[in-house]
């Protein structure tokens, strides 16, 4: 890490709310898909990588059900950008998605400069939406986006609204440190690419939604 590029992730750091490791460690993934995604087909079947942006926590569902993986429950610790909190739109190397994704590709080792990941097939078509409304994206730019989404395919992630966001590895260590990714360390990644397989379902929980105490 550059010493320019980690004055600047401090100064971030300032503006955004405070990581309180006790409260976050009181937080541990519901057992089960939370409402109302759940009226949602992607919720109930197949697999699927929750994010819970508000309490740093990642959990692995199958078929709605937390899994639990050697005994354990499937709920790890994860860092983010600067401002974990705001939905991206833009390429701003600070926010995080939110909402349905799917994972675009897998990269293992060597694919990756965070040793492995998924590539989150973001943008959707309500951060498009979005962005042509704000004005960060313009109607071709939008119509393209929206036809690769139609097609199936892992849109553009060269457009001003950004790309190349991932689930990777080097850590969920204090303070936020990614771009925007969500990182986790390099043996719960691990788990995950052992479960976790190209064109499944992703859900970002927007910061301010998700449940503040563990359902059971």
């Amino acid at each position: 890490m550059s010493a320019l590029f980690g004055i600047l992730l401090a100064v971030w750091n300032l503006t955004q709310p405070a990581r309180i490791p006790e409260l976050e460690r009181e937080f541990t993934c519901p057992v089960a898909v939370p409402a109302p995604y759940t009226q949602d087909r992607r919720a109930r079947e197949g697999t699927l990588l929750v994010v819970y942006k508000e309490h740093y926590r990642i959990g692995l569902y199958q078929n709605a059900r937390l899994k639990s993986i050697a005994g354990e429950d499937a709920c790890f610790r994860v860092a983010m950008g600067a401002t974990p909190w705001k939905p991206k739109t833009r390429r701003d190397y600070a926010s995080t998605p939110e909402g349905w994704y799917h994972v675009g590709d897998k990269r293992d080792r060597g694919q990756t400069a965070f040793y492995r990941g998924f590539l989150i097939d973001y943008p959707n078509q309500d951060d498009v939406d979005r962005a042509l409304a704000q004005g960060v994206i313009t109607q071709a730019t939008a119509d393209q986006l929206t036809a690769q989404l139609k097609a199936g395919k892992v849109p553009s992630q060269s457009t001003a609204m950004g790309g190349s966001v991932l689930i990777h590895g080097m850590g969920s260590e204090y303070p936020n440190w990614t771009l925007g990714c969500v990182a986790v360390d390099n043996r719960v990644m691990d788990t995950l690419f052992d479960h976790v397989h190209t064109g499944d379902d992703i859900l970002i929980i927007p910061w301010g939604n998700a449940p503040h105490d563990a359902v059971q």
